[in-house]
């Protein structure tokens, strides 16, 4: 039994560091858990009562009615207020890119809209997220190549 105590010891330590380990691994589980999700109301600027909602400047680049200068506007401020794409899942698209894919595809599609407010729109994208180059781009693609 004397011959053995190191190695009781030893046994003893490693399970107490295991256990400490296990209720750490737990403990970070639950805080990631109970984080909130990343979802479009969560944008770097809040928007201001008179400013408008991500979906309400999507609403105009869909309406066909919609001037030129009203589409200029919307994709201006679609850069200003919600301009910051969250960053990617890995090599994946963040799920909220999806959102900024179509407002680059309607923007295209447009019957009023011009080469200037689109090539403004995607320079600006484009250079605050320099990790989405690739995909601001595959969209304007897809974007022009889908005009009717």
């Amino acid at each position: 039994l004397m011959g053995n105590m190191p190695l009781i010891a030893t046994t003893l330590v490693l399970l107490i560091v295991l256990i400490v380990l296990v209720i750490i691994y737990i403990s970070r589980q639950k805080s990631r858990q109970s984080a909130p999700q990343s979802t479009m109301a969560e944008v770097p600027k809040e928007p201001k009562a008179a400013e408008k909602t991500f979906e309400q400047l999507l609403a105009v680049l869909k309406d066909k009615n919609s001037s030129a200068a009203q589409l200029a506007e919307a994709a201006g401020k679609i850069v200003e207020l919600y301009g910051v794409i969250p960053k990617k899942l890995g090599s994946r698209p963040h799920p909220d890119f999806e959102h900024y894919r179509k407002a680059i595809v309607r923007l295209c599609r447009h019957p009023r809209i011009n080469k200037d407010i689109i090539v403004s729109f995607d320079k600006a994208l484009a250079a605050k997220n320099p990790e989405y180059a690739t995909e601001i781009e595959l969209s304007l693609k897809q974007g022009l190549s889908s005009r009717g």
